[in-house]
């Protein structure tokens, strides 16, 4: 009798541990484990290493990231456990990385930091400029540099007109190009050639941050020309401005 006893005692014992058990390595919610990234913080459109300690990134197409709650875009897929993205547009400060989809759980703290420049999209077509896109970016502004190409050459005016940068470029109109003449011919030859009528020019240039309202106005420059003396920036032919709105 006293058997049968400790066999009820030990079962019930055993009972009550069990429902608490749980699968090795299962977390709640069927997380992605714990993530890691390259740096604490960066700027937006830098990259950033995110590594997980569980697979979580099946391929880049079904690779979801968000920092911020934007997503944040797959910039390099490594692994099962690892990708590179790009730090979206948001605002700085603390912020998350998350991993959504499927896996989705697991979070890392981040810190956004101020973008250091901003990038700005344009057209040029038929001598006319267009502002298409601006985006913030981490890397510096284009400098202004004596160059054996033909110069596009722009000034950033704050809202009350004041100078504060000067930039410039290669000529996106003017660049030498390696062209085949004919079907027959046996090496490329360098040269310019004249942009066709009607055809749009897309570049961009980086220019430092600035307020709503800042004017960024155009030139055309001559090649070795130094863009830092007065009298060359005097010698340069306006092309067009445009406005930052936002």
């Amino acid at each position: 009798m006293k058997t049968y006893l400790w066999m009820a005692f030990a079962f019930l014992f055993l009972a009550t541990l069990v429902p608490g058990c749980k699968r090795r390595g299962e977390k709640p919610g069927g997380g992605t484990g714990t993530l890691s990234l390259s740096a604490e913080g960066a700027s937006p459109g830098m990259v950033v290493a995110v590594t997980a300690t569980e697979p979580a990134f099946p391929d880049e197409a079904s690779t979801r990231v968000e920092i911020g709650g934007e997503p944040a875009p797959v910039a390099k897929w490594i692994s099962t456990t690892q990708v590179e993205v790009l730090v979206p547009n948001v605002a700085a400060g603390e912020s998350k990385v998350t991993v959504k989809g499927k896996r989705a759980g697991a979070t890392a703290v981040f810190t956004v930091l101020p973008a250091s420049a901003q990038e700005l999209v344009l057209q040029l077509k038929d001598g006319k400029l267009a502002l298409l896109a601006t985006h913030p970016t981490a890397d510096g502004p284009n400098v202004t540099e004596r160059s054996a190409e033909p110069q596009l050459s722009y000034d950033l005016l704050n809202t009350d007109g004041v100078l504060v940068f000067t930039g410039s470029i290669p000529h996106p109109a003017q660049a030498r190009m390696e062209l085949f003449d004919g079907p027959n011919a046996t090496q490329a030859i360098l040269r310019r050639e004249v942009p066709h009528p009607g055809h749009p020019m897309v570049f961009s240039v980086k220019v430092p941050l600035a307020s709503p309202g800042a004017v960024v106005k155009f030139y055309e420059a001559a090649a070795q020309v130094n863009l830092m003396d007065a009298a060359a920036r005097q010698g340069r032919t306006p092309i067009g401005e445009i406005k930052i709105e936002k």
